[in-house]
């Protein structure tokens, strides 16, 4: 997979945010990484220093081992998007990613629920 279109997220993330789309989304019968995509956007557009105001240890805690991750497949338009929202560059995308999904699973059950449902119209949408 090229790194321009695709993500690795650790287990533990990916599995919580899966169990959030299975428990918390409405009538979703999207992908996976189509709903990954409009949080991830969504995360930068509201929080774009996500990654940038994580302490070194925060940062570190962010990687991850290949076989111990899932790769989601966002698409180059995405992932550009992505980039220009951060201010990040090619090497970081995937840290950004995890940065930006850790804080939509910090924020509470109530706004989690809500941004999966605001987002549901848009999700067959082209990304």
């Amino acid at each position: 997979m090229s790194p321009m279109t695709s993500i690795t997220l650790p287990l533990d993330m990916y599995y919580s945010f899966v169990s959030d789309i299975g428990s918390l989304a409405q009538k979703n019968s999207s992908p996976t990484a189509v709903i990954l995509a409009h949080i991830l956007l969504n995360m930068a557009a509201l929080h774009p220093t996500a990654y940038g105001d994580m302490s070194f240890k925060e940062k570190r805690s962010l990687r991850c081992h290949g076989k111990d991750a899932a790769l989601m497949v966002l698409g180059s338009n995405v992932i550009e998007r992505l980039k220009a929202l951060t201010c990040s560059d090619e090497r970081h995308e995937c840290l950004v990613a995890r940065a930006l999904l850790k804080e939509f699973l910090s924020l509470g059950i109530e706004k989690r629920t809500r941004m999966l449902n605001d987002q549901s119209a848009s999700f067959n949408d082209p990304v």
